[in-house]
């Protein structure tokens, strides 16, 4: 039998009501009226509840951006990557047409390797004030798309209009 006198930390707490949803074994979707229920029987304020909603999407929109930053990432690294395989091997191959062997093609290869490897790491491996300087910019620049996509898409409603 459960000790009834046992407290628990707040850690402790979600840690444990996440098994135990988990452990249903049935869909963990609950109603906003569920969740309303849940929060006044721990003793928690419908504000605290709000308050804390909010700050819920705000997390999952900002992971939301940082996923597709990633991907936006990745993609860059993937054309700078198709580049330098590209123009390397065509200057190889001329290189090795005009010479017979690889001589200053080495030079283009090894410097352009060089800065290829640097944009790897800092892709792959960032520094998280690197990172997070990056994802802001970027973070700024979609901002400035999206504004200048809508006063696009208004003046072209005015004009047909």
């Amino acid at each position: 039998m459960a000790d009834l006198s046992r407290s628990y930390q707040q850690e402790d707490l979600q840690e444990i009501l996440n098994l135990a949803i988990t452990r249903q074994g049935k869909s963990a979707e609950f109603t906003r009226e569920q969740l309303e229920e849940i929060a006044e029987d721990m003793g928690i304020s419908a504000i605290d509840l709000r308050l804390a909603e909010q700050e819920w999407l705000t997390r999952q929109d900002q992971h939301r951006q940082k996923q597709e930053f990633n991907l936006y990432r990745r993609r860059q690294w993937q054309k700078k990557f198709i580049s330098y395989a590209l123009t390397n091997g065509f200057l190889i191959t001329l290189n090795l047409a005009f010479a017979g062997q690889i001589s200053w093609a080495w030079y283009i290869l090894g410097f352009w390797s060089l800065s290829l490897g640097i944009h790897t790491w800092s892709v792959f491996k960032p520094s998280s004030g690197d990172y997070e300087e990056a994802f802001l910019a970027w973070q700024r620049k979609q901002q400035i798309k999206q504004t200048v996509s809508s006063l696009w898409n208004r003046f072209n409603r005015f004009l047909e209009s």
